[in-house]
């Protein structure tokens, strides 16, 4: 399946179906909501730093990827008939010199619905995607508390490995 039509149903560890799908254009306002509803503590760690909203333009960065070498997939569920993305994971890949094809990953998860496998379950579907796209090691820079994501690296990927910069971590795995 192409990543621009990416679209799966998943269960969560307590049974719940959700769906994992590719962001679109159209995804702007769901977006906007998704960030409203994290708390500061989420925004910090995905952001690496407190922020207050989304800007218009970050909403198109975000929104309108090319599926490529920017890919970047929602996790939702209906909520009175309304779609709302509970979870949002990306990879974007990365220019380096060593030949080796790395991507940069970051997730975000509503707090309400975390520690419930959301996280996991889009790491795991971006790792697909990216294999497929001959991509080689996700890697990421997180602040040195975020444990959920440092677990994540450690338990989806192999050749773990870790370096600290002050209260910023290096973390990188090998996905293929």
């Amino acid at each position: 399946m192409q990543a621009n039509n990416y679209s799966i149903k998943a269960m969560l560890k307590n049974g719940e179906i959700i769906n994992i799908r590719a962001i679109s254009p159209t995804d702007k306002n769901l977006l906007f909501n998704h960030f409203q509803r994290l708390s500061p503590q989420s925004i910090k760690f995905r952001f690496l730093g407190l922020k207050k909203e989304l800007t218009h333009d970050e909403l198109i960065y975000l929104t309108e990827v090319d599926h490529d070498k920017h890919v970047a997939l929602v996790a939702t569920h209906y909520k009175d008939n309304n779609e709302l993305i509970i979870g949002v994971g990306r990879f974007i890949e990365i220019d380096r010199n060593d030949g080796v094809r790395s991507a940069e990953i970051g997730l975000a998860i509503i707090d309400e619905h975390q520690n419930r496998g959301i996280g996991s379950c889009l790491f795991e579907h971006l790792k697909k995607i990216a294999v497929q796209k001959g991509i080689k090691q996700f890697e990421a820079y997180v602040l040195s508390d975020n444990c959920r994501m440092c677990d994540l690296f450690k338990h989806y990927g192999t050749n773990y490995t870790c370096s600290r910069d002050y209260d910023m971590v290096h973390i990188s795995c090998d996905i293929s």
